[in-house]
Order: structure tokens, then C-alpha cells, then sequence
């Protein structure tokens, strides 16, 4: 009876130990959901708007990995079309300039930039673009390198000269330069031989006379142009076109 009495008073202080655990568990549980519900706003500073979800990104690309290989690629590619783009466009635009009546001189004869081609009568002092005559000395020339290959007649390149003497005018070739009607021109002086050590040809005249369709063909500009001073007067049907300076430097 007494063993009986004891289990009986024993049972409501276990009973109160289990309620009392069990309140723990459920206010620990419901904290910790509440802290979870927290962790999940979309403000709270470190919060992942899925919990559930675990993206690993990498914080920098590799060197030489296949993603930077193919960004490399794509970007020379890039590059690549852009430059060929920009070369036919360059090749278009000095179609449509050369077409227009554009020119460029790269020489030293006349002061080098763009000119233009006009309808405008050959005369003194202008500037003019031609074919040279078929003659030895610009076969010459064209071996040397003084002067072009292009579509003249003996396969020459079209030259660039300022018309210096015409018609009526007297010229003289010394050794101190071209004299035209007994005026010395600047930098006309001929050089004996080339940059090479060539003997340059020699143009011989005293007082010459240019008949109406003779013109002298020369620099103004360059004391080493390759000009009337070798190869004297040039017949008035050579001459192409005059050409007017557009820009120079």
C-alpha cells in the first residue's frame, strides 16, 4: 500500500517535468521559425530570397579559361570586321574622290596634298598633271625609280609639274640652274649625278626659244625633282589636265 501511495504521488511531478519540457521545445521551435522567417526578408542583410537554393558563382574568370577564349575571340572578331570595314570604305571613298576628279601628289615637285582636276587652260604658272613622251630618258627614269609605273602610254605614271616657261618664253640650262628670258629660277639648279652615284642626263640649251606648242615643266619647289631641267621642253599634247590645289602642307 505505502509502495502504491508513493507511485501515485510521483505521477503528477513527472507529469509536470513533461509539460514543462514540452513548453521549451515549443517556444525554442517557434523562435527558431521566427528567426528563419526573419533570415528570409528580402531587406535583412544577408538574406537569400530561396533558402533552399545554393548558387555557387565564381567570384573572377580564370585566365586562359574557355569562357576568356571565347570573350578574346568574340572581341578580335570584332576588331577584325571593323578594320576590314573601315578598309573598303577607305577604298570606296577614294573611288568616288578619284571618279569626282580628286588627285593626290605624295612628290616633291609641287607641294604635296589633294588637288583637283579642272577644265582650265594650260598656261604659265600653272599646275598640270601629264603623260611623259616615250623616249629613252624616261625609260630611264622609269628603271631608276625617278618616276612611276602607270597607265601612260610606255607603261609611265602620270607626273605632276608647274608650267614654269611657255611659248615665246628664252630659256637657258647652265650649271647654276634654268634661266627663263635671262631670269634665274630658285632650285633649278641640275645635279651631276643621283643619290646613287647615277650620272643624271643633262638637258643642253642656250637661249632656246619655246615654240606655241612647247612647254618647260618644272619644280619651284625641290632642288631634286626630276624635271625639264634633264629632259627639256614637253610637247602640249602630254599635258592631261590642269590641277588646282585643294589642300596642301
Amino acid at each position: 500500500m505505502l509502495a502504491h501511495a508513493r507511485a501515485e504521488e510521483e505521477r503528477p511531478r513527472r507529469n509536470r517535468r513533461s509539460r514543462r519540457h514540452g513548453d521549451l521545445c515549443r517556444g525554442l521551435s517557434g523562435h527558431l521559425w521566427e528567426t528563419a522567417a526573419l533570415l528570409q526578408r528580402p531587406h535583412f542583410p544577408g538574406a537569400c530570397l530561396d533558402p533552399c537554393a545554393q548558387v555557387e558563382r565564381p567570384l573572377y574568370r580564370v585566365p586562359g579559361g574557355r569562357g576568356g577564349d571565347h570573350d578574346m575571340n568574340r572581341i578580335l572578331n570584332r576588331i577584325g570586321a571593323g578594320v576590314a570595314i573601315a578598309g573598303v570604305s577607305a577604298l570606296v571613298l577614294a573611288g568616288v574622290f578619284y571618279a569626282a576628279g580628286g588627285r593626290v601628289n605624295t612628290t616633291k615637285s609641287i607641294p604635296v596634298g589633294l588637288y583637283w582636276t579642272t577644265s582650265a587652260q594650260v598656261e604659265k604658272g600653272a599646275y598640270v598633271m601629264f603623260c611623259p613622251p616615250k623616249v629613252g630618258v624616261f625609260d630611264d627614269a622609269k628603271e631608276r625609280g625617278y618616276i612611276g609605273a602607270g597607265m601612260c602610254p610606255g607603261g609611265y605614271g602620270y607626273m605632276m609639274k608647274r608650267v614654269l616657261a611657255a611659248k615665246d618664253d628664252l630659256v637657258s640650262v647652265a650649271d647654276d640652274g634654268v634661266r627663263v628670258n635671262g631670269e634665274l629660277l630658285p632650285l633649278s639648279a641640275p645635279r651631276p649625278v643621283d643619290g646613287a652615284g647615277r650620272e643624271m642626263p643633262r638637258y643642253q640649251a642656250s637661249e632656246y626659244t619655246l615654240g606655241a606648242s612647247e612647254l618647260l615643266l618644272m619644280s619651284d619647289v625641290s632642288g631634286t625633282s626630276f624635271d625639264g631641267r634633264y629632259y627639256g621642253p614637253v610637247h602640249r599634247a602630254q599635258v592631261q589636265t590642269v590641277i588646282r590645289p585643294v589642300v596642301t602642307w
